[in-house]
């Protein structure tokens, strides 16, 4: 069973890098790993003008690992 979560961990860092690198100024990354305010905040915002979106390149394991 424990294998089995690390494979969904990786599966999800792995899908939310590729939203960042394509969409992350829109939070689709952060939609995806469920954190809907903030995916609004970088939605209105454009990822904080882009801050956000070079803060969460070092976030997204994090993220990741925080999702039920």
């Amino acid at each position: 069973m424990a294998f089995a979560n690390q494979d969904d961990y990786g599966a999800r860092v792995f899908w939310s890098y590729l939203m960042l690198f394509f969409f992350g100024v829109f939070g689709v990354h952060r939609f995806y790993l469920g954190h809907t305010l903030t995916g609004f905040i970088w939605l209105f915002s454009g990822g904080l003008c882009g801050i956000g979106v070079l803060i969460d390149i070092f976030l997204i394991p994090a993220l990741a690992a925080n999702v039920n």
